[in-house]
């Protein structure tokens, strides 16, 4: 046998005394198959783009127009009765 083929069946005996001693120190780790699907499905489907509509607008602008009748009926009822 040449001092090459010596030392690559060295160097994998020495792999194998590691992978086996590896096995014996971690446990295998099987996770949740339904967290791996949601992970999977957020990983890999594009997110939802939700547009919010600006309501600032009308509700300022209903508020205006509720004080705005308010003030003109107190007018209206005050001028009839005074």
């Amino acid at each position: 046998m040449s001092k090459g083929l010596m030392q690559i069946s060295y160097d994998v005996d020495k792999i194998d005394q590691i992978e086996g001693k590896l096995q014996k120190i971690l446990h295998p780790v099987r996770p949740d198959p339904g967290f791996v699907y949601r992970l999977h499905h957020r990983l890999v489907t594009p997110p939802g783009i939700v547009l919010e509509q600006d309501t600032g607008r009308a509700v300022l602008i209903l508020v205006a127009f509720g004080l705005f009748f308010g003030v003109l009926i107190t007018w209206i009822l005050r001028r009839w009765h005074g």
